[in-house]
């Protein structure tokens, strides 16, 4: 991304605004990267909630992206935001999906150290 924001941001944005961004962009890179967009346009106002969240980690999921998906999960207890019950069945279904249930384990072991 550079210096320099790959789109013009408005004042004010809600994290309405920031998942439709997100659920508009085909190319999860640029979802991600919005995603974090998100954040350094507006350090000191906007903070992701659990459906900025959930939308990405769920995005992620989709796409395989296990790896990205835990970071993300870590990211939000650092942003002391709780996980709602429906971001743990999107984690659940999709290691369940890849036959690693398991994981799940792991991964909710990981996020209450």
């Amino acid at each position: 991304m550079g210096g320099k924001s790959m789109m013009k941001w408005p004042k004010q944005i809600t994290s309405y605004f920031v998942e439709q961004l997100i659920c508009s962009e085909r190319d999860l890179d640029k979802a991600i990267s919005i995603f974090n967009a998100a954040t350094v346009e507006y350090s000191n106002g906007f903070r992701h909630d659990q459906n900025t969240f959930g939308l990405m980690i769920r995005r992620l999921l989709s796409a395989n992206k296990f790896v990205l998906a835990e970071d993300m999960l870590v990211r939000m207890k650092q942003e002391k935001c709780d996980m709602s019950e429906d971001i743990f069945l999107s984690i659940y279904r999709a290691y369940a999906r890849d036959h690693k249930s398991l994981e799940v384990l792991r991964v909710f072991g990981k996020t209450n150290e």
